[in-house]
């Protein structure tokens, strides 16, 4: 969340009149007004900018460490080229590879509501066939040249994002609401994948404790692993220390 609310800046593509009558983003289903799929996807190539660049810059395909645009093809020229040259960079500079690798790490469930792979292309799932061409076209240009970021983009400084705690409270509803409903199909399962920062595993033990999760004084000074915190955050658990006044989003409910 923190890659869409803080956002890299000075992109190659402005997002905002892109989506406007006119943009490049403005066809087909789009072109009076942005589809709610046209604006998912959007979203979706924002917050994951940041991991396709770093992909970019490990692979080579920038000119220069002093000049973090694409040696392959230039912003011009992105902008001149048909559309099956714009499928061929894609998949030259690795950027399908890229998503696909994000989707088997911890995005897998956004990945397969904006993107699917036919037999013989990746497209964008929903979209008509012009938005699926301004689509790609888009993700190319905001690729071919990395922009700065802010410095609450990033993990580590994640708290200086000045919407950090109420997004957080926030999410402990849809939590809640999605813990009670227990819908068919929903994966609860631990992600399997393996990740080189510490504290992300369901067996690790940050440091939160029991006793000092609940408001009665009780409960163990030891350490809680992930998988015991998040139960602990049950909320059937009589232990947990709040209560939501309501559960409902009138996005869910729309």
């Amino acid at each position: 969340m923190h890659n869409l609310l803080a956002g890299p800046f000075n992109c190659s593509v402005d997002t905002a009149a892109a989506l406007q009558p006119g943009g490049m983003l403005a066809v087909g289903k789009s072109s009076e007004e942005p589809s709610e799929f046209m604006k998912l996807a959007v979203d979706f190539i924002s917050m994951i900018m940041v991991n396709i660049w770093e992909s970019m810059y490990e692979n080579a395909n920038f000119e220069s460490d002093a000049d973090l645009k694409c040696g392959a093809v230039t912003e011009e020229e992105i902008d001149s080229i048909d559309d099956d040259m714009v499928y061929a960079f894609l998949e030259e500079l690795s950027i399908f590879s890229e998503l696909e690798t994000l989707a088997a790490s911890n995005m897998g469930i956004a990945y397969n509501t904006i993107f699917k792979k036919t037999k013989n292309e990746v497209i964008f799932k929903a979209a008509d066939e012009l938005e699926d061409k301004a689509l790609k076209r888009f993700l190319l240009k905001q690729a071919c040249r990395s922009s700065p970021i802010p410095a609450f983009n990033t993990p580590l400084a994640a708290t200086a994002d000045p919407v950090f705690y109420s997004l957080h409270s926030y999410w402990m509803k849809h939590f809640a609401r999605l813990t009670l409903e227990r819908k068919e199909g929903f994966d609860w399962s631990w992600p399997t994948y393996e990740s080189t920062c510490w504290g992300h595993g369901e067996w690790d033990h940050p440091g939160w404790t029991e006793a000092g999760l609940r408001a009665d004084g009780g409960g163990s000074g030891s350490r809680l692993s992930n998988r015991e915190i998040a139960t602990f955050f049950n909320p059937s658990n009589p232990r947990l220390p709040y209560i939501h006044d309501n559960l409902e989003f009138s996005c869910m409910d729309s």
